[in-house]
């Protein structure tokens, strides 16, 4: 069995189809005469299409191919990326209907660049599904130099009790939320990068589960602006002008942006606030980043390049008795 998923959303699960055992075979046979099409990397951290995962479910299958179990094609990340956009082309015109989708990401395949992979940067640490990671916290980046701020740096373990601890706060329409580190070698993890969507990032924990806004709590919808705000906040999220007590430190600051909700499919994404006047966001399966899909440092979610995501739904505070699955 193969099991194509093409890569487009950011918080929703991706659309994806299996392909007949005859069609499999050519294109396993393909893939091993041409391996330079393929990509073994995380997709490219941009919203909106970042290419075809190609999923063979028989890891035995797989090795008698000689191919990796799970690859990437028409990211433009592969040796051949002219290649590997044409398979793509070529699969995603014979998919079939998904909502829309197949149609969407032929429009968006030619203008994804090329881009040559990277190590993702796993580390020695290994972190556990419901971590809150927490690293090292800082104060206010706007108020101080950057150099001064290096002096200035708090430890704090990941994992640790943070309700008590002596953290600088950022103050927001007279509210205080906590601001923290990037951290991309705890979210790009291999164990951590394909489990966890712009909602775990948002809310900084690891979950494994690519959370969906209000799933744990029985919502069910989440397909406007409307529905996926009043889901979160079912979750437990608070708008700015609702501030959460000290007892639920850290109490993390995000923001969420949408498609129009008449687009043809439909998708959400979170980002979180940052030390030193920076935004941080995890598109999707890829590599959490600071950078938006200009490639310009993120300083405001709200005018900062998005894609398709051209809806804003405002600023939003997470607190620590969040909840999310």
């Amino acid at each position: 069995m193969i099991r194509i998923e093409i890569d487009t959303f950011s918080g929703r699960h991706n659309p994806s189809w299996e392909l007949p055992d005859e069609q499999a075979r050519a294109l396993l046979a393909e893939f091993t005469a041409g391996r330079s099409a393929l990509s073994t990397a995380p997709g490219p951290s941009r919203l909106g299409f970042r290419g075809l995962e190609v999923q063979i479910g028989d890891s035995a299958r797989a090795k008698d191919y000689g191919l990796p179990h799970i690859f990437r094609i028409g990211d433009g990340q592969a040796t051949d990326p002219d290649a590997s956009r044409a398979i793509a082309r070529r699969l995603l015109t014979a998919a079939p209907v998904l909502d829309g989708h197949p149609a969407v990401a032929l429009e968006e395949l030619a203008e994804i660049p090329f881009m040559p992979a990277t190590d993702a940067g796993a580390t020695d640490s290994k972190p556990q599904p419901g971590d809150t990671p927490l690293g090292t916290l800082e104060g206010e980046p706007d108020d101080e130099p950057e150099d001064d701020m290096r002096n200035a740096l708090d430890e704090i373990a990941p994992g640790a009790d943070v309700r008590n601890a002596d953290l600088r706060q950022l103050r927001v329409a007279g509210c205080r939320a906590e601001i923290g580190p990037f951290m991309p070698d705890y979210w790009n993890d291999p164990n951590v990068i394909r489990r966890n969507n712009c909602y775990a990032y948002a809310c900084n924990r690891r979950t494994d589960t690519r959370p969906q806004p209000g799933q744990i709590n029985g919502m069910t919808l989440y397909d406007t602006l409307a529905s996926t705000t009043l889901n979160a906040m079912v979750d437990g999220a608070r708008t700015t002008s609702d501030c959460c007590s000290i007892l639920e430190k850290p109490r993390w600051l995000v923001a969420l942006v949408t498609y129009p909700d008449n687009a043809r499919h439909w998708d959400y994404h979170w980002y979180r606030r940052l030390t030193r006047g920076r935004w941080g966001h995890k598109p999707g399966r890829t590599r959490a980043t600071m950078y938006d899909n200009a490639g310009h440092l993120i300083t405001d979610p709200q005018t900062c390049s998005r894609g398709r995501y051209t809806q804003f739904g405002g600023y939003f505070y997470i607190p620590r008795s969040m909840t999310i699955a």
